[in-house]
């Protein structure tokens, strides 16, 4: 049966868990307090949730944490002011698919994909002005991009390493301080028709044993080159 509930924005709240260990759980227009608290929506082992239309800003956790073989839909949802953490972490074994949202301002990576089993599909959302990647995919994670926007991270757009894998496609990065998509430590990343600009240093940067394939992109006034190897 599906569920939800919501909570006054700026709401004075020390903690607040959203704990998900049944086999279906649907979250609709979550909001959670703007500068107060530990917000987090935590998928255990088996576990299944939709979230659309959710607003999860101002924690010090991830909004969304997946372990175990948990499986998420985000949908249309707003991540964003976490102050310490990634925005989503996909953990080893857990799936996400994240659409049309909006994930900002987050201490770490944006969404943080790690360990084997782990994998995501990232599709029409924007990320931006996360302070590690916007995008991370490490230890044999993977994840596919389509039709996403990148802008202004402090690190870069999209962090690939330690043979994670990742499909990036229809996509814009723009204005990152760091390589734009950097590829390193066994990282392999398809690259397909996306507009690369405005770096402050590369646009590609394929660091050490590892491999991009780059086909149709358009690159424009990064710093550092457009295609860089290292």
């Amino acid at each position: 049966m599906p569920c939800g509930f919501g909570l006054p924005q700026g709401s004075m709240i020390a903690q607040v868990f959203v704990i998900v260990t049944v086999p279906f759980q649907h979250l609709t227009s979550l909001h959670s307090p703007q500068a107060y608290g530990v917000c987090s929506l935590m998928g255990l082992d088996q576990a299944r949730m939709l979230m659309e239309e959710c607003e999860v800003v101002g924690c010090s956790l991830p909004s969304v944490l997946l372990s175990g073989t948990s499986e998420a839909e985000i949908l249309r949802c707003r991540v964003s002011n976490h102050g310490g953490a990634a925005g989503m972490h996909i953990r080893s074994g857990s799936t996400a698919r994240v659409v049309e949202s909006e994930v900002s301002n987050c201490g770490k990576a944006g969404i943080f994909i790690n360990g084997a089993g782990a994998s995501a599909e990232v599709e029409k959302c924007h990320l931006s002005k996360n302070k590690f990647a916007s995008l991370e995919i490490s230890h044999s994670a993977r994840a596919r991009v389509d039709q996403c926007v990148f802008e202004s991270g402090e690190r870069g757009g999209v962090f690939v390493h330690s043979n994670g894998r990742c499909h990036l496609e229809n996509s814009q990065f723009l204005f990152h301080r760091m390589a734009q998509v950097h590829v390193t430590w066994g990282g392999y990343s398809k690259v397909l028709n996306c507009d690369i600009r405005n770096g402050h240093q590369a646009g590609i940067l394929q660091g050490e044993g590892a491999l991009v394939e780059e086909e149709g992109c358009s690159f424009s006034s990064n710093k550092g080159g457009d295609f860089v190897t290292q």
